[in-house]
């Protein structure tokens, strides 16, 4: 019987559905199949959806992951007779009940997650040392480590994984949607900034949550250094617009450009519309597959040195800027630079898409899995 992977996962999402599909147009849906801890999370910006081809079977856990009952994922799991199973996460008790159920069965098991060495070492010592507790047995017992990056590999390693355990998945975008942008022409582009009544030449882009997390704020102080002809476009929605447009409404009117969320399939002629993106998010982001998109698109990307994606996809100085320190005074510097000169963004941009069709090719969903069912044998 051919090999069958099962993967255990929080919840869906646009992107896993995406990459999902892909592996099951080409492998067989027969092949891989997805286990949804519960249909929708919380904290999730994104609106619940499903894979259209891949198997799915989706868990009753409450919308804050907790409470699901071991013997539901258990029987499940030993229906679907899996040859591996890939872990989404390790924190959750599902997780953690699948593991269990995998080394009882004799089952290899991998771990897949988008942590970061510099996101770990943030979280304090306190969470550090519980997870010093857990993880590297549950490490010391997989199969394969599924790599991310540069800095999850780090964060592997923190924990205990050994050479022979290190895989290689990273995370999967729609690259075929946002290197679309770069053929979205001039004219289409001002009718895009146009409808919105957009005015500024320049643009920095923002895209995701209006989230304290992201630090806003300091895109706005930023772009207040810069000269009047540059703008911040801000797509998404959350709980800081109001606080942005209440603070800085009338000193940056006609530059701060609120658009509010988007259809996902609207995104791309947003960064064929900007001329750089901009992520204030720092070492807390885990990865910022925006940065997948941008940099897809063509755009230079701004962002501290230490969030995820910029360990792989950001060259300091060739495809972006990866700044030192994350503060107010960092981003008016990096900003009013940026600003200053539009035919080197331009160059970044060419070097960016570069950089991301390499990584595209390397991070190819069905390759990885393939290499995962070779390494069984």
């Amino acid at each position: 019987m051919a090999e069958r992977i099962v993967y255990v996962v929080a919840t869906p999402s646009p992107n896993r559905n995406t990459e999902m599909d892909r592996v099951a147009t080409v492998l067989g849906p027969d092949r891989v199949h997805l286990i949804f801890i519960a249909s929708e999370w919380q904290s999730a910006s994104w609106r619940p959806s499903f894979p259209d081809v891949c198997p799915f079977h989706c868990l009753d856990a409450p919308a804050d992951l907790n409470g699901i009952a071991a013997d539901e994922i258990v029987g499940l799991l030993g229906s679907l007779d899996p040859s591996v199973v890939v872990v989404g996460g390790y924190a959750q008790k599902a997780a953690r009940d699948v593991m269990a159920w995998s080394r009882q069965r004799r089952v290899p098991y991998c771990l897949r997650s988008d942590s970061s060495i510099w996101t770990d070492r943030h979280k304090g010592w306190a969470k550090y040392t519980v997870r010093r507790i857990r993880l590297p047995r549950h490490v010391k017992a997989a199969h394969r480590c599924l790599i991310s990056g540069r800095f999850n590999r780090e964060f592997w390693q923190r924990y205990g994984m050994r050479p022979a355990q290190e895989g290689w998945w990273p995370q999967w975008i729609d690259y075929d949607r946002f290197a679309a942008a770069r053929t979205i022409g001039v004219d289409e582009r001002h009718s895009l900034l146009a409808a919105h009544g957009i005015e500024t030449t320049l643009n920095f882009l923002y895209v995701g949550r209006l989230i304290g997390l992201k630090h806003l704020d300091r895109l706005c102080e930023g772009l207040a250094d810069c000269p009047p002809h540059a703008g911040l476009i801000v797509v998404g929605s959350g709980p800081e617009e109001a606080n942005l447009r209440q603070r800085y409404g009338d000193s940056l009117a006609g530059r701060l450009h609120l658009v509010g969320s988007v259809e996902p399939g609207d995104l791309p002629q947003w960064y064929a519309a900007a001329d750089a993106l901009v992520l204030a998010s720092g070492a807390r982001e885990n990865w910022g597959l925006v940065i997948n998109e941008a940099a897809t698109a063509g755009l230079p990307v701004l962002c501290h040195r230490h969030v995820g994606a910029a360990g792989d996809l950001v060259v300091d100085g060739r495809s972006g800027m990866a700044l030192a320190s994350n503060d107010t005074q960092a981003w008016r510097e990096a900003m009013y630079a940026a600003a200053a000169q539009p035919e080197r963004l331009a160059a970044m941009g060419h070097e960016s898409a570069q950089l991301a069709d390499a990584w595209r090719e390397r991070s190819e969903p069905v390759r990885c899995i393939e290499q995962l069912f070779a390494s069984l044998e």
